[in-house]
C-alpha cells in the first residue's frame, strides 16, 4: 500500500510539472503569433523587436539558423538601439549601425535600405553576409521598419 502512494504522488508530479512545462512554453512563445499593439508605440517598433507585425509572423530566407529555431526581429543581431557593434551569436560578425541617419551618411537612399532588408544587396549592388536575413515584408510592413530605423536616430 505504502508502494502504491508513493506511485500515485509521483505520478501527479509529474503530471503536475509536464503541466506547468507545458503552459511556461507556450506563454514563452510570442515570436509565434503577433504580438498585442499594446507593448510597442508602432508597427515598426514591433517588427524591429519581434520579427512580427500586428497580423503575422514575417517570413525570411537565409540568416542564422538560430533565427529561425527561436525567432527575432532586427533587435537580436543589430541591438535596441540599432547601432550594431557587437558580434552576432554564433559567428565572427559584427552587426552595423543600422540607424537610418548613419545609412544615409553611407549614402544609402531610402530605396536602398529596402532592398538591403528584401533582397540582402547593398547600394553597391553587392549581395550582403549570409547572415543578414532576407525578409519578406509587405511595402506597408518595410515602410514602418523605415520610419523605426529614423526614430532611433533621434
Amino acid at each position: 500500500m505504502k508502494n502504491s502512494v508513493l506511485l500515485i504522488l509521483a505520478l501527479i508530479l509529474i503530471v503536475a510539472g509536464f503541466s506547468g512545462l507545458i503552459l511556461t512554453n507556450f506563454s514563452s512563445l510570442s515570436f509565434i503569433s503577433p504580438i498585442s499593439k499594446a507593448q510597442f508605440k508602432s508597427e515598426g517598433e514591433r517588427i524591429f523587436f519581434t520579427g512580427s507585425s500586428s497580423k503575422r509572423v514575417i517570413p525570411f530566407e537565409g540568416g542564422p539558423m538560430w533565427l529561425r529555431r527561436m525567432g527575432g526581429g532586427c533587435v537580436s543581431c543589430h541591438g535596441e538601439d540599432g547601432r550594431g557593434g557587437i558580434p552576432v551569436m554564433m559567428s565572427n560578425i559584427v552587426a552595423p549601425d543600422i540607424t537610418y541617419d548613419e545609412l544615409r551618411k553611407e549614402g544609402m537612399a531610402t530605396d536602398d535600405i529596402k532592398k538591403a532588408i528584401r533582397e540582402g544587396i547593398n547600394e553597391e549592388n553587392e549581395t550582403l553576409s549570409w547572415i543578414m536575413p532576407r525578409w519578406e515584408m509587405t511595402d506597408e510592413e518595410l515602410d514602418a521598419v523605415i520610419d523605426f530605423l529614423k526614430e532611433l536616430s533621434k
